[in-house]
């Protein structure tokens, strides 16, 4: 223990800071683990469960939005932003349920090289 004047004794870590040691390692590997792509993705769009991967992406929709206003809500999500998301308008418009757009964001985690854990 270090006993100079003005330092204190190191704690054990603390399971926030084993926490940020392995977040910064994900990180850094470009892991990911699936509940939290969709974690991200239901709180992105503000949904509430249950989650159903079936439902159509029209019952998301209100107004005059389109798929396209849900890949961009999905891109803009800071967590997503951080990462670098990129949705394809084309793929994104052809989505027809919240699965179909959900795949597309998994698939873009593992083409950008990322490692998604189960």
């Amino acid at each position: 223990m270090d006993t100079k004047p003005g330092n204190k004794p190191k704690a054990a870590a603390t399971p926030f800071a084993q926490a940020t040691v392995q977040h910064a390692q994900a990180l850094q590997a470009r892991t990911i683990r699936d509940v939290q792509i969709v974690s991200r993705i239901v709180t992105a769009l503000g949904l509430r469960p249950p989650i159903k991967p079936a439902a159509p992406l029209s019952r998301l929709l209100g107004g005059d939005a389109n798929n396209w206003d849900i890949a961009l809500m999905l891109m803009a999500y800071p967590s997503f932003k951080h990462d670098g998301l990129v949705l394809q308008k084309g793929d994104a418009m052809n989505a027809d349920t919240l699965g179909d757009m959900g795949d597309l964001v998994f698939a873009w985690y593992a083409s950008d090289g990322w490692t998604i854990q189960t």
